[in-house]
């Protein structure tokens, strides 16, 4: 793993956006010599999922299902599978 300050990464990010890519291996970068971001080299997955991971929406979705969870507001795999797909209340 390399360490790059912020002024060098701002004078030649291409280069090392390119190195990146090519090792496979992040590159820290610094600020007043402390780490401060890491640059990692992505695919198209990863892409898909830090946006989903990073999403408001699904966050918000997720709090939703846990609190339905939490009140038994449910179906089971089994009953679902069953055709049983509203929740007792």
């Amino acid at each position: 793993m390399k360490l790059k300050t912020i002024a060098e990464t701002k004078n030649h990010f291409t280069e090392i956006a390119r190195a990146v890519q090519t090792s496979k291996k992040p590159v820290v970068v610094t600020r007043r010599g402390k780490p401060y971001i890491v640059l990692e080299p992505i695919t198209e997955d990863d892409l898909d999922e830090l946006a989903f991971q990073y999403s408001d929406e699904v966050r918000r979705l997720l709090r939703e299902a846990e609190e339905d969870i939490r009140k038994g507001r449910f179906v089971t795999h089994e009953d679902y599978v069953a055709g049983k797909r509203t929740y007792r209340r």
